[in-house]
This record gives structure tokens, C-alpha cells and sequence, in this order.
């Protein structure tokens, strides 16, 4: 039976280390892998579809959000994107076009460090920052996501215009559901895990050799441009592509506000990296 890739799309479940990993996926054509940011789980995005009007898209969800357990000894995100490359290996995925969106962006970034022959292009959708060499004061609009109140977060992720997307906001995304106790593990440890990526990602990412680029908003109100502009100097001078409204001027979640146009742009990149 065919799936309509702009409506619904059933989740389906690997046990991979022990843990169930619960991904979605639809489309046709080369694969390309979504790592989705905090949140946005459980649902398959409009952008998901429009891009699998082109692509086998396969959104996996991480370990600890959405439906995804997260094993006790999984510690970082090194250790996540281990746990993802066996997931892909289990599904086939040798190679793959990958985006990531947020939290998700630093994620498909140290994929690509870690694995870059695997990796047939890579978009960066206002990735988050970029660890040891973003200054503090870059993060002071993140550090006031965990002291404001949820409705000034919610104003934060979409400038202001979040009464216009009240299905994307207030989700339970992050379940934190991890895996049994192994006694024989030392590390096993289910309040260990630490989401702000390997300490030497910057000198890494030099080991990426595919076609990149970053697709960022009109204004992002959580990551100031500083940020994308760090990852793309390390990135070789990657090129920060403005995704700009049609409807309001585009926020930190321009993933909901402008699907299409980020679809085209993944595209354009992917037919000049080997799509």
C-alpha cells in the first residue's frame, strides 16, 4: 500500500543495544536522513513530505525524545551518534544526504565528522551552538529558554507569531524513557547524558568532505547569526543561505514556517553532491 507523504506516516521500530530506536519514513529516491531538533517529535512534519516528493526520507527519532529509549550508557552525543549509525546500518543506509535542524544540526554535524564517507551532502538548519568556541555571550537567549516562562520561549522559537503554529508548540517530546539497568556497566548512569556535543567538534568538522551548507531565518531569536557564522568558518566557509517568509519573517523553527523552500534548498545542494 502507498503512503501519502504529505499526511501521516506510521512509525515504525528498531531494538538496536537493547533500546527501541522509532523512526518514520516515506518517499523515494536517494536516501536522506533527518535529525530532528528538542522537539517536533512523534509527527511527521509537512517538510518531511515535501521533501519526500524527491528523497527516501527517514527521520529517526533520538535516543531519550519522542517514542526513542535512550540506554543508560549513552553519556553524549558521540555516544548518540553511534547509536544512530548502527540504527542506519540496520536499515541499509550506507550513505545518505543528511539535515539537521537545531540540536538535530549539531547531531548530523558530528555524524559527518565521525563518518564523512557516509555522508553525500549536509544542511544545517540554525544548528546550535557550536562547543568550546562559541562565546558565552552567544548563549545568553538559550539560557533564558530554562529560566522565562513557556509562552516567552514559544515567543523566542517564532518571533512573536507563535499563535499562528499552535500545533507545533507545547508537544511532549522528550521522553527520556531509557533503558534497564546493566549492573556489569559502570557508566550506567540515566542522569549522565550531556546534549552539548564533543568538545573538539570545531577541529572535526574539517574532516567533512561533502558539498555543506546552512540554511538560516530572517531572525533567529534563540542562536544569534554569530553562531552560524562559527560554523561556517569551520566548516570551510560554508554558505549561510537565508530561508526569508512569505508569510512572517522566518523564526528558529522556520521548518514549520517555510517547508517548501527549505525542501528546494536541500534539494539544489543534494543535485550538486552527487543526488
Amino acid at each position: 500500500m502507498s503512503i501519502d507523504t504529505h499526511s501521516d506516516v506510521p512509525a515504525q521500530h528498531l531494538e538496536i543495544g537493547g533500546a527501541i530506536v522509532t523512526y518514520r519514513r516515506a518517499g523515494a529516491g536517494a536516501p536522506l536522513v533527518y535529525f530532528h531538533g528538542s522537539g517536533l517529535t512523534k509527527r511527521w512534519l509537512p517538510l518531511y513530505g515535501d521533501l519526500a516528493e524527491s528523497f527516501d526520507v527517514i527521520v529517526p527519532e533520538h535516543p531519550g525524545y519522542g517514542d526513542s529509549v535512550r540506554p543508560r550508557w549513552l553519556r553524549d552525543i558521540d555516544d548518540l551518534v553511534l547509536h544512530e549509525a548502527d540504527a542506519l546500518d540496520a536499515l541499509g543506509l550506507n550513505s545518505f544526504h543528511a539535515v539537521g535542524h537545531s540540536f538535530g544540526g549539531v547531531v548530523a554535524a558530528s555524524f559527518a565528522a565521525l563518518f564523512p564517507d557516509r555522508i553525500r551532502s549536509l544542511t544545517l538548519i540554525s544548528p546550535g551552538p557550536l562547543p568550546v568556541v562559541t562565546p558565552s555571550e552567544l548563549l545568553e537567549p538559550l539560557m533564558r529558554m530554562f529560566t522565562d516562562p513557556p509562552e516567552d520561549g514559544d515567543a523566542l522559537l517564532l518571533n512573536d507569531n507563535q499563535s499562528a503554529y499552535p500545533e507545533y508548540l507545547n508537544g511532549d517530546d522528550m521522553g527520556e524513557v531509557v533503558a534497564s539497568d546493566d549492573g556489569s556497566d559502570p557508566h550506567a548512569n540515566p542522569d549522565a547524558f550531556d546534549r552539548q556535543g564533543a568538545p573538539a567538534l570545531y577541529r572535526r568538522l574539517s574532516r567533512v568532505k561533502a558539498p555543506r551548507q546552512l540554511l538560516v531565518p530572517d531572525e533567529d531569536r534563540l542562536f544569534p547569526r554569530g553562531i552560524f557564522e562559527l560554523w561556517s568558518r569551520y566548516l570551510g566557509d560554508a554558505p549561510i543561505v537565508a530561508i526569508t517568509g512569505d508569510r512572517y519573517p522566518t523564526g528558529h523553527l522556520l521548518v514549520v514556517q517555510e517547508p517548501r523552500m527549505i525542501a528546494d534548498a536541500v534539494g539544489d545542494l543534494a543535485s550538486g553532491g552527487g543526488r
